[in-house]
């Protein structure tokens, strides 16, 4: 958890005090004006009202052989009105198809009243409008709808007042995030095979502030450091291929040491140099699949992870919106076993390491100031709960405090720090003897083992789907499964002499409940996956510059039957001529 928390006050009857923070201080007054007065003729009025402003203090820094190319560090301010109008049961929030009631404005970072103050009233006059629009399309796409137990759109939560110290990057933190960003990037000069390498480290500090009409109000603050390597080239036949590699800590401060970050830069220039003269997958293959353990933190970031947050789909206005939602695969599964019986899945905020290596989804309050708490999601196999903001389900009716990403005019559920553990387990030559021997049972000559996944396309945080339908159906009753990425580093393991030859070209086929139930094994030691969650992950637009830090742990996993197929063959030659940086006499 960033920030250290300076007073946390239940306001159950507690008289309310002037906020602790000048910017809260200064909205709250027309924040109480806007609710009592901020009506058209004949409309209704806003039953609830927030204003939330976001203080990025932002580093992003590109690296290319050793140079910077790319540097900037800025400070943003942004602040948002949200609005409720209608009623708890139905209002104007989760709806598609119309400005559903929030509204955002660059604003600034003095703490002097006038300019917010300002930057506010335009913001919930903006708000209010859009809101009354959006509720009038909203019960009109009901009407067209058949509402079978539909939940209210907005459930009761205790009000709680958070106050962290605000955050911001030390001043060190550019020119060190710097200096390592042309460190890592310079390995690349050691690789001819190599068409290009980068290295892009963003260091960045967010202080939320938010206050409600029913008395929420916090101020929290929260830092992260990513770092991302990427790499690029050509095989002989002219496939592209590609290596990326990320890690993000809570701070500059909790960066491995320099010699170890080097050598995830290495890493990342040694898999990529090793494909292009891997062995093409030639014929598809359907066996047992062994994911080490951070291939399967990957592999779970793409596939059950986005899927466990129990915000219902937005209403739309027009039926051809409905290929856009993104339903949850797995919202029809609850109370039913999807992985083994040896299996669990947990969701914990409150937890800022795991095994010695920090975690990065923690926070105490979510983005409506609802306490976070820790939330069973998978116990013995079986789907027993889901991450929940103030949007009810019909059958979870309030909010865990996992609304993290503001989506329009309402928050959404994601996860923060999801854990996978496994009550039974075998070491790592154990999975490997129990990988080989499946695939002798099947007569395989070979079964594979998956080290390392691609990263999402970007502004894909969550799972991709397959439509298994007919495309006859309604889009929402069309069977869908995961798609993740393909592998960037699998080798093909001999069942008879365990000769390990590295492979490129295959792309997994869809994943879906079945293939999670016929996990047959995890491994002992766990790895943790940080990553940043776009609003892609919960298939609706963020407000600008909106990053969600989560971490993933998991425990190497052995699928007893996955589809691996060859990509295809068309490609474009690689360059004619070779790498000028190293021809003779190249600096």
């Amino acid at each position: 958890m960033t920030g250290r928390v300076l007073a946390i006050l239940l306001l159950a009857g507690a008289s309310r005090a002037t906020a602790p923070d000048p910017v809260i201080a200064a909205l709250e007054p027309e924040l109480q004006r806007s609710l009592a007065k901020l009506v058209l003729p004949g409309q209704p009025r806003p039953y609830w009202f927030a204003f939330s402003e976001t203080a990025f203090d932002n580093v992003d820094l590109t690296s290319r052989l050793g140079d910077l190319v790319q540097q900037d560090h800025s400070t943003l301010h942004y602040l948002q009105a949200r609005i409720r109008v209608g009623s708890t049961v139905i209002d104007n929030t989760n709806f598609l198809g119309y400005g559903d009631g929030g509204s955002v404005r660059m604003t600034v970072g003095e703490e002097t009243p006038g300019p917010i103050v300002r930057d506010a009233w335009l913001a919930a006059d903006g708000a209010y409008k859009n809101a009354v629009g959006a509720l009038a399309a909203k019960e009109a796409a009901l009407k067209r709808e058949t509402q079978e137990d539909r939940a209210p759109d907005f459930s009761p939560a205790a009000p709680a007042e958070v106050w962290e110290e605000p955050a911001a990057l030390a001043e060190s933190d550019p020119a060190a995030l710097g200096a390592l960003a042309r460190r890592l990037s310079a390995v690349f000069r050691g690789f001819p095979d190599i068409q290009r390498g980068d290295v892009r480290v963003n260091g960045r500090a967010v202080t939320f502030r938010f206050v409600d009409t029913e008395g929420f109000r916090h101020r929290t603050g929260r830092r992260a450091v990513r770092v991302l390597v990427t790499a690029e080239t050509q095989a002989a036949d002219g496939t592209p291929l590609s290596d990326v590699a990320s890690v993000m800590v809570p701070s500059a401060a909790a960066l491995p040491p320099a010699d170890r970050m080097e050598g995830v830069a290495r890493a990342v220039a040694d898999r990529l140099s090793r494909r292009v003269k891997a062995e093409v997958l030639k014929d598809p293959y359907l066996g047992p699949v062994l994911f080490t353990a951070p291939a399967a933190a990957e592999f779970i970031r793409q596939t059950l992870a986005g899927d466990l947050a129990g915000t219902p789909p937005p209403v739309v206005s027009d039926d051809y919106m409905k290929s856009s939602v993104k339903g949850g695969l797995l919202a029809k599964f609850l109370g039913l076993r999807v992985l083994p019986e040896w299996m669990d899945v947990v969701d914990d905020p409150a937890r800022p390491v795991f095994d010695g290596t920090p975690l990065c989804g923690g926070y105490c309050v979510d983005r409506e100031g609802v306490r976070a708490r820790r939330v069973d999601l998978i116990t013995g196999g079986r789907l027993v709960g889901f991450l929940m903001s103030r949007a009810p389900s019909d059958k979870f009716k309030e909010s865990n405090g996992h609304g993290r990403i503001v989506a329009g005019n309402m928050a959404r559920a994601a996860p923060s720090n999801l854990i996978m553990t496994a009550r039974e387990s075998e070491s790592d030559k154990g999975l490997v003897k129990l990988l080989l021997k499946r695939a002798r049972a099947e007569g395989l000559p070979y079964a594979l083992i998956v080290r390392h996944l691609n990263e999402p396309p970007t502004g894909e945080g969550g799972p991709r789907r397959v439509t298994m339908g007919t495309g006859k159906e309604d889009p929402g009753e069309a069977p869908s499964r995961w798609a993740i990425s393909p592998a960037l580093d699998i080798v093909m393991v001999d069942v008879k002499t365990r000769a390990e030859t590295p492979l490129r070209g295959a792309i997994f086929g869809p994943i879906g409940v079945t293939e999670l139930r016929g996990l047959v094994a995890a491994g002992r030691e766990s790895a943790v996956y940080s990553f940043v969650i776009p609003g892609d992950m919960v298939g609706v637009y963020q407000w600008p510059n909106e990053e969600t830090p989560a971490s993933i742990v998991s425990p190497a996993l052995l699928f007893s039957q996955l589809e691996v197929r060859p990509t295809a063959k068309k490609h474009i030659p690689p360059p004619f001529l070779p790498n000028p940086l190293f021809a003779k006499g190249a600096r």
